[in-house]
């Protein structure tokens, strides 16, 4: 059964599953899609979504404004916003790998952006009544790269445009890939002070860590109200995941928000 839940529906289903309860040895789920009767319409906006009959969709890329980009969700959330959890959150997805066709110079890259609460204050003079929006606050890229020594994996702070990718991921950070499934995910936790960090990892499809970066802070790209190091105050929830950019078709198996 395929499960797009959020809030009180899974407060119906923590009764007959122990998974969403933390309390039973995970983190409670709290938005999931794993594609098994299709819903390819999760993902949308950029390029063709194709339903597989294994449990997955294909994102196919689409040229947009010059660049190679595919699918985008927003969470199912018509505003565009998904509600940070206070004290952290975390997002997973689960993608295959085809060291085969992501060969030297093609890519793949994965951005998941965050939202800001755009305040106006109220204005006598003008008659300008206080009100909130919701706009974009910065983005954290993952990259799949293929080069000469095969597909590899790393998350950096930077734009998702490269003039060279295989430079990007030429250091001792990033990770060789094999064939097959592998889940990124994004673990956000808040600091004392606010300041929230992100760790990324990667997992194989037996569940090993291949991948982890260290617990980074991180900043804001765009914003009239905020600049420098990104604290939970600034945030209002999570805007996309998108498959910001690839040369390749792009197989996705499940996401996932939990906390």
């Amino acid at each position: 059964m395929n499960k797009l839940t959020k809030g009180i529906a899974l407060g119906a289903m923590a009764l007959v599953s122990c998974a969403t309860l933390a309390a039973c040895g995970g983190p409670r789920v709290l938005w999931e899609s794993d594609f098994s009767n299709g819903n390819g319409e999760v993902f949308g906006i950029y390029g063709e979504i194709v339903e597989n009959n294994d449990n997955t969709i294909t994102l196919k890329p689409k040229i947009h404004n010059t660049k190679s980009t595919a699918g985008s969700t927003y969470f199912e959330e018509a505003d565009k916003n998904y509600d940070w959890v206070e004290g952290g959150m975390a997002v997973n997805f689960k993608v295959y790998v085809d060291s085969e066709a992501l060969t030297n110079g093609e890519y793949t890259v994965w951005s998941l952006a965050l939202n800001e609460k755009y305040v106006i204050e109220a204005d006598e003079a003008t008659g300008t009544e206080a009100s909130e929006d919701i706009n974009y606050l910065t983005e954290l890229p993952v990259f799949f790269v293929g080069t000469n020594d095969g597909v590899k994996f790393i998350y950096s702070e930077t734009g998702v445009d490269q003039d060279d990718y295989v430079a990007l991921v030429n250091t001792d950070e990033a990770v060789t890939l094999s064939t097959g499934y592998y889940t990124v995910g994004y673990d956000f936790n808040t600091d004392t002070d606010g300041t929230v960090k992100v760790t990324v990892t990667l997992k194989d499809n037996g569940g090993k860590e291949v991948y982890r970066s260290a617990d980074n802070e991180f900043n804001v790209i765009d914003s009239t109200q905020y600049d420098g190091v990104v604290s939970e105050d600034m945030i209002t929830g999570l805007r996309y995941l998108w498959c910001v950019r690839t040369t390749q078709d792009v197989k996705v198996q499940s996401v996932q928000v939990t906390e």
